[in-house]
């Protein structure tokens, strides 16, 4: 992909959450819910100071409007958890049902909610570490599971049906493919009563603990917004001109260049590779370097964007990788830090790290290319 095309790409994908104005998303929400959720079902169970619902508000279906999965308390989670609904409102007034088709079925908690980016459609919803699998009729009524499946994709269908999709052959095969931008998590909004009063938003609540009422740390735009600089071009010549004269290359020489905050500073690093270094297993060889005032030096030592050192995070001075295996993770207890993709990274790396409790988003940052003229 050509730099323009790429940069243009970058700009699409920097966004702010809707639910920086908490308030005004509740309010939107609970009135939306008051004008169309039925709730005759549970009246005649549940008083109103006892009833609520959970509701995660997701395009499933890529039409540009929210669907809306719920659970309330006679779905409530126990240790395998809660029995999610899907309500769909088309032309309707009201929100519909939509109701479970295929072979998987699944009771999950309200932390296995998921939504994944991609670069050329809408997004997707998957669902992971579910209790989910693939079941089998025993003929006297009963079921037993034949395969568990506990990571799955939800697939809207037409006449009011869904289904999951096993992701295969894993999630960390999947979130490397070339289309995949990043994989974020979703979080349920409270409802009390049948009125749908928003949760209270006080410190230590059980109920707001996550987003909406909770943002992350750090810069929410995708790769935290951080962009070339106005120098960078003189930067980039001057590297082209140093790689042909050390490999001895007289042809063009397209360099690249993925822009990240490494050191959480505010400024924008890079890690730098060329075409002049593609090893023979189609990657390449990057160096890192930092900004300090108006210089980019590269780096002599690993840099730790996160004071517990983890080795996870570390970013070498220098990396072999592919182009598309930086990722910046986003998290509720530390600044954002990153990882690297490669040769020596746990096969699920990816599947681990967004499932982790504090983990918000792990998003692909984008590599820029810089052709020769």
């Amino acid at each position: 992909m050509k730099r323009k095309a790429v940069m243009v790409l970058s700009l699409l994908l920097m966004s702010v959450p809707a639910c920086a104005d908490c308030n005004g998303k509740w309010a939107f929400h609970s009135q939306l819910l008051q004008e169309s959720f039925d709730t005759s079902r549970w009246r005649d169970f549940y008083p109103d100071h006892e009833w609520y619902v959970r509701c995660i508000f997701v395009d499933l279906d890529g039409d540009g409007r929210n669907e809306l999965m719920t659970a309330s308390p006679s779905e409530e989670e126990d240790r395998t958890g809660s029995v999610w609904k899907i309500w769909k409102k088309g032309g309707s007034k009201t929100f519909s049902q939509v109701f479970f088709s295929g072979e998987i079925h699944f009771l999950c908690h309200s932390d296995s909610f998921y939504k994944v980016s991609y670069t050329d459609k809408p997004d997707a919803v998957v669902g992971l570490g579910m209790n989910a699998g693939i079941e089998e009729d025993c003929g006297n009524g009963d079921r037993r599971e034949v395969r568990p499946t506990p990571d799955c994709m939800f697939t809207l269908m037409p006449e009011n049906k869904f289904m999951l999709r096993e992701i295969q052959p894993d999630v960390d095969t999947f979130f490397q493919r070339d289309v995949v931008a990043g994989i974020e998590r979703l979080y349920p909004e409270w409802y009390f009563g049948f009125d749908f009063k928003p949760a209270k938003d006080v410190p230590y609540s059980p109920f707001t603990r996550r987003p909406p009422y909770r943002m992350p740390k750090g810069d929410l735009r995708r790769g935290g917004g951080m962009i070339e600089s106005d120098d960078f071009a003189t930067f980039v010549a001057e590297y082209r001109r140093k790689v042909k004269m050390d490999v001895g290359e007289k042809n063009k020489v397209a360099v690249y260049a993925v822009h990240l905050d490494a050191d959480n500073d505010g400024d924008a690093d890079c890690y730098v590779s060329s075409e002049a270094e593609r090893t023979d297993d189609g990657k390449f060889k990057w160096s890192l370097y930092l900004r300090q005032g108006k210089t980019l030096s590269a780096s002599l030592d690993a840099v730790f964007p996160v004071n517990d050192h983890k080795e996870l995070y570390k970013l070498k001075p220098q990396v072999k990788a592919s182009k598309d295996s930086f990722c910046r993770v986003m998290r509720f207890d530390v600044d954002p830090v990153f990882l690297i993709l490669d040769d020596k990274s746990e096969r699920s790396v990816i599947r681990d790290t967004i499932m982790e409790y504090e983990t918000h988003r792990v998003e692909k940052l984008l590599c820029v290319e810089y052709p020769e003229k």
